[in-house]
């Protein structure tokens, strides 16, 4: 395998919430406590020394993204003190993108003011609807004004690249009012808007309430029309269509994501955050006491227990790469296939001819000398497709 590029990615897993949104299965804390707060940081910032040390120097950071849980929930202090260790440990592009997640109740003029101080240069703010009612039936903690108010700020505050998370198709009775949401989202002129349908995941409140059959969800012809929708509204709008559900203004894509996308290398740091290097793939321990525990231990990086590793062979990896690429507006480049490993694609894959035609046929794909790609009708396929891969 040739490696592509000496750039690289930080994920920072920031587990602090408030409270619990009844749709949310990523791990995080709602008994904050300072002295659990203090502790937590301190194991990060031994983390990121780790694995500085073991980096090869030449990497460059180009992209840090500080996810939750919800960032904005801990003291800005700490964000700053934060970012100030991964520049002292790590060496960071002059152009690096450093994202924060936040959620409107939690940042204000204050924050806002000292996260760009800090060098954070996108924030993504989880709104997930414009409609009171709508929050409510997921639990979030603020309403529509607030999310208004709180995109008013970021702008305010000098920030041009920011993201806003919107949700649909999460109960049968909503499913018509995404495009109100979208259409409230494009007035207040974000660069970047995630726009994606609800997966209901085990052990939160919204599957157990569906398992008790207290609400229905939209049937999936009903989502998909939907999505379709709020892709020509963004289009029209001005946002490409960069990602399946991601949507930008020209020059504002994601870098950060793009990296999870095209298989590029980056570092998880906290617990339960994921890392991808050297064609392994591993994860930091679902918990808080446990992981600071074992960081406080460790005398380096590998002596950290881990929930999960896995290195994967040329075969999982050329897997992946298909799954992931194919997630984009560019498809998967054949060129950048045979560049990464050292083989053409139909080589790899020696049944794909096969598969591609028969999608092709159904106009699913499009296909050239260059790149594969999904049709607009064939994302809604994509599992489908991409399984042929697994």
């Amino acid at each position: 395998m040739t490696t592509i590029n000496n750039k690289l990615g930080i994920y920072v897993h920031l587990p602090f919430c408030e409270k619990r949104c009844n749709y949310c299965d990523f791990y995080s804390q709602t008994d904050i406590s300072h002295e659990m707060v203090e502790r937590y940081m301190g194991a990060l910032h031994r983390e990121i020394s780790m694995w500085a040390k073991e980096v090869s120097q030449n990497k460059q950071v180009d992209s840090v993204f500080l996810g939750g849980g919800t960032p904005s929930v801990i003291s800005w202090g700490y964000i700053t003190k934060l970012l100030s260790h991964i520049k002292n440990e790590f060496n960071l592009t002059n152009d690096a993108e450093i994202s924060i997640e936040s959620n409107p109740n939690s940042i204000s003029k204050n924050k806002l003011a000292e996260y760009k101080k800090a060098g954070v240069n996108r924030i993504s703010i989880g709104v997930q609807s414009f409609l009171d009612e709508e929050l409510q039936f997921l639990g979030r903690l603020h309403d529509a004004a607030t999310a208004k108010k709180a995109i008013a700020h970021a702008h305010e505050a000098g920030f041009t690249n920011i993201n806003i998370d919107l949700m649909f198709a999460f109960k049968k009775e909503f499913v018509h009012n995404a495009l109100k949401s979208l259409s409230e989202a494009l007035k207040l002129k974000p660069a970047h808007i995630s726009f994606y349908s609800l997966q209901l995941e085990d052990n939160t409140k919204l599957f157990e309430d569906y398992a008790a059959e207290q609400f229905e969800m939209p049937s999936e012809e009903e989502d998909r029309n939907v999505y379709l929708e709020g892709v020509k509204l963004l289009r029209g709008a001005g946002y490409s269509h960069y990602e399946i559900s991601n949507f930008a203004k020209c020059g504002y894509e994601c870098r950060h994501n793009l990296k999870y996308w095209s298989m590029e290398e980056y570092i998880g740091v906290g617990a339960s955050a994921s890392s991808y290097m050297d064609m392994k793939r591993t994860t930091n321990l679902f918990s808080i006491s446990d992981y600071v525990k074992e960081v406080g231990n460790a005398k380096e990086r590998n002596d950290i227990a881990l929930s999960e590793q896995h290195q994967n062979s040329l075969k999982d990896d050329m897997s992946d790469y298909v799954i992931t690429t194919m997630r984009t507006a560019n498809g998967l480049v054949f060129d950048d296939f045979k560049k990464r490993y050292d083989t053409d694609f139909f080589v790899a894959f020696p049944n794909s001819d096969e598969v591609i035609r028969r999608y092709e046929c159904e106009e699913f794909v499009k296909i050239n000398k260059k790149r594969l790609k999904f049709t607009m009708a064939g994302i809604n396929f994509s599992n489908r497709f991409l399984a042929e891969f697994v």
